[in-house]
């Protein structure tokens, strides 16, 4: 059993995102996203994430390694229920944006962003996706 993390009481989740309406998320576009996490984010870094081709590869490595402060950690093969992310897309898809009547890209992809936006103000919800993981973390 590994021993539970605990985040301060005084610490503050953080929802960053970055948003691809045009093209699958790749290995610069994740390397970019670590960068400006590393930018955003002092101290260390535990990446939890799933097992994409683009998590795995030896630039993301590389650039955890290199920064001396990040560690990635990866879920299992299909285990939804252990990422607080797939909470969040749940959230997001089916209860802020359910039947919204929008059909072009450019106004969905606004109105993601702005839900993103208030979600990530939201501390008593950001960690309820944390909780509702069985990971070894308390808030």
């Amino acid at each position: 059993m590994v021993p539970p993390r605990r985040l301060g009481k005084r610490s503050k989740l953080r929802l960053l995102l970055r948003w691809h309406t045009d093209k699958s998320v790749r290995t610069p576009q994740v390397v970019s996203f670590l960068k400006a996490l590393l930018k955003e984010v002092s101290g260390h870094l535990i990446v939890v994430w799933d097992g994409l081709q683009a998590h795995r590869a030896v630039a993301v490595r590389d650039l955890a390694a290199a920064s001396g402060r990040m560690e990635l950690e990866r879920l299992p093969g299909y285990a939804p229920e252990l990422n607080a992310a797939e909470g969040i897309w749940c959230n997001l898809k089916w209860h802020k944006m359910a039947n919204h009547g929008l059909t072009e890209v450019p106004a969905i992809h606004a109105m993601a962003k702005a839900h993103g936006r208030k979600l990530s103000a939201d501390q008593r919800l950001l960690k309820s996706f944390v909780k509702a993981t069985p990971l070894p973390i308390r808030l």
